[in-house]
């Protein structure tokens, strides 16, 4: 039987279910959040707190899809790609921004000139080099030429004492007193026939035997000629003995220089340039075709590039080519990294690289070639460079950019704006004070003033620091399920 004693003994228990029904129910309307009366929002819309997004309902662009829909209708043209997904990073409030350390500055415009920066090497241009070898077997005679001299064409480079020489000498001798002999008994012969002491076929043998004997005199010429000696044969047969031999002995040297041995090969400059290698010794005995000394005209020179296939599709030849090389920095000038040109035009490697800019030489691409490396896969890329002053050195390495295209319009941010997710980087662009659009963009450049990326245009409000907070805002979808608030 209830009593009055256990009815009021129940009240307690009653109103303690009844309170919390009452908060079991208001939890489930309300995400189990503590409503929010003071917080700010982007216009004066009162509503719930989406809890899941850490936002006012009334403006959380996840909750809210018409309103995230309005607000990428409203983002510039210029800044919207094809099939691009547009998203925004969203702060609660904007003292939410200011506890983030949020801070946001205005972008200016700049120029970026499309450059590859690749590693390069110095070498000599294969058309401009001679390695000098004797052509027949000796003893090395004189070398008057030493390791760093420039040389001109036509200068002595050395003498090789070889006995085939003076054989050929004394063959030429001998056909041009055969031939003189040969001519003067046909000459004879010539005068007989026409007085009926000679017959007409006596006659034409003589003549055969001084054709065969200009043929002697030829080829003994011609073997002279062809060791680089300059003589004339019709010049020498003029000569008494004396004379000839003496002219002989001292062939191809220079006026005035005396010679006991009529063996000497001297051997001459064909260009002009510098001797960059001295291969043998006064004294030494060398075989045929052995190798004497090197001449390279360093006063223009090859840059070898190398290039990946992909960045080969933009290199032609005609385009400028700068070249640093290494262990040559100092702090007086900044050259940029990935394309941006400093106050002298050039380009530097992959971050802000300082130097002075009177090691840097520019030069112009002459082949790309066909095929690609068989060892590193890489393309090579050949430049010719002018070296008047002599400060590049044949396998010198340093690095190289290559203008592939002209100057174009950019804008510049500070390094801190810029986030990557991935391969793609991320500016913020700030559209209301606690919106932001997380806009895409290439870095075109690396300056001692900032980044140089394209997309932006000029004069946007970009965030400069606490982009990682707005980082992390615009990719929450990757760190759980998402908001399940439904669409208003």
């Amino acid at each position: 039987m209830i009593t009055r004693t256990s009815v009021i003994q129940a009240i307690p228990t009653v109103i303690a279910c009844a309170a919390l029904l009452a908060v079991g129910w208001w939890g489930h309307r309300n995400g189990w959040a503590l409503s929010r009366a003071t917080a700010e929002t982007s216009g004066a819309h009162a509503g719930y707190w989406c809890a899941e997004h850490a936002i006012p309902e009334a403006d959380c662009l996840l909750c809210r899809k018409s309103y995230a829909k309005k607000m990428r209708a409203e983002e510039p043209p210029a800044q919207v790609a094809a099939d691009e997904e547009i998203r925004f990073a969203q702060v609660a409030s904007s003292a939410a921004v200011a506890h983030a350390n949020i801070t946001t500055a205005a972008s200016t415009a700049t120029t970026h000139t499309p450059s590859l920066v690749v590693p390069a090497e110095i070498r000599y241009d294969p058309a401009r080099v001679t390695r000098v070898a004797t052509r027949l077997a000796g003893v090395v005679q004189q070398l008057p030429k030493r390791l760093g001299d420039t040389v001109a064409v036509g200068e002595m480079l050395a003498v090789i004492e070889a006995p085939e020489v003076g054989y050929l000498k004394s063959e030429l001798m001998r056909t041009l007193a055969e031939h003189t002999a040969t001519r003067t008994t046909a000459q004879r012969l010539s005068a007989a026939v026409d007085s009926g002491f000679k017959t007409v076929g006596e006659a034409h043998e003589a003549n055969a035997r001084v054709q065969a004997a200009q043929i002697a005199v030829f080829n003994a010429e011609q073997a002279l000629l062809n060791l680089g000696f300059s003589l004339s044969a019709a010049a020498l047969a003029d000569l008494d003995i004396v004379a000839l031999t003496t002219r002989l002995r001292a062939l191809g040297l220079p006026d005035g220089t005396a010679t006991g041995s009529a063996n000497l090969l001297p051997i001459f400059a064909t260009q002009a340039g510098t001797i960059t290698a001295v291969h043998v010794v006064a004294g030494e005995a060398v075989a045929a075709g052995a190798l004497l000394v090197i001449v390279a005209d360093t006063r223009h020179l090859r840059l070898l590039l190398a290039v990946s296939s992909a960045q080969a599709d933009t290199v032609a030849a005609g385009q400028t080519v700068t070249f640093c090389a290494d262990g040559v920095l100092n702090g007086d000038d900044v050259l940029n990294g990935d394309g941006g040109l400093n106050a002298d035009g050039v380009q530097s490697a992959d971050g802000v690289l300082r130097t002075d800019s009177s090691t840097v030489h520019a030069g112009t691409v002459s082949l790309v070639a066909p095929a690609a490396d068989e060892v590193t896969r890489l393309v090579p890329v050949f430049a010719a460079i002018d070296n008047p002053a002599g400060r590049l050195r044949a396998n010198q390495v340093g690095s190289a950019t290559i203008i592939t295209g002209a100057a174009q319009p950019a804008v510049l941010v500070p390094p801190g704006a810029v986030q990557y997710d991935g391969p793609t980087a991320y500016v913020f662009v700030q559209r209301t004070p606690t919106i932001f659009r997380g806009l895409p963009v290439r870095i075109l450049a690396t300056t001692a003033a900032g980044l140089a990326v394209d997309r932006l245009i000029a004069g946007d409000v970009v965030a400069v620091t606490g982009t990682e907070t707005l980082k992390g805002n615009l990719f929450q979808d990757k760190f759980g399920p998402g908001c399940a608030c439904s669409e208003d």
